[in-house]
């Protein structure tokens, strides 16, 4: 049992979640292939705040506030990335296939069905690795204008 599972219940309980919530709830974020969902989303998110109120931020707190937004996406995404490092390091090798079905998009049934779906193998989490690496270190430079952040965090999407 690892520590998630002891302390987690006790925190979403405390939340003031049931019992049975606070366990479906660890148990949807104790496999790593239930996060895979989660890589693309932070560096869209921190594009699409950066795109639309990107300008606004940069006049009202300063270009370190765009930067906060790009950084912080890649920086999710890349802990994100690397709990499922470790989770697929320490897997058995015929087990290092994480696959996530999100939902089913068609099934028109004889054996033809269109899912949306994340699958992650050793490969794929190499490159995933190495690309929130290099966008979070070029998010971090300083840059000019408040859209050069959120081109850079919408680099791995």
């Amino acid at each position: 049992m690892n520590a998630l599972s002891q302390i987690a219940p006790f925190l979403l309980a405390s939340a003031g979640l049931e019992p049975s919530e606070a366990e479906a709830a660890v148990r949807l974020f104790a496999h790593p292939h239930t996060l895979l969902w989660l890589i693309p989303l932070f560096p869209a998110v921190g594009f699409l705040i950066n795109a639309f109120f990107g300008i606004r931020l940069q006049r009202a707190l300063g270009k370190p506030a765009v930067h906060v937004v790009a950084v912080g996406a890649m920086i999710l995404s890349w802990v994100v990335a690397l709990v499922c490092a470790v989770q697929m390091v320490s897997a058995p090798a015929e087990a290092r296939l994480f696959h996530q079905l999100l939902w089913t998009v068609l099934d028109v049934g004889r054996g033809f069905r269109l899912d949306l779906a994340f699958a992650l193998d050793p490969l794929s989490l190499m490159m995933v690795l190495i690309i929130t690496t290099i966008a979070r270190s070029s998010t971090s430079t300083p840059s000019g204008t408040w859209r050069d952040p959120a081109y850079c965090a919408s680099s791995p999407t």
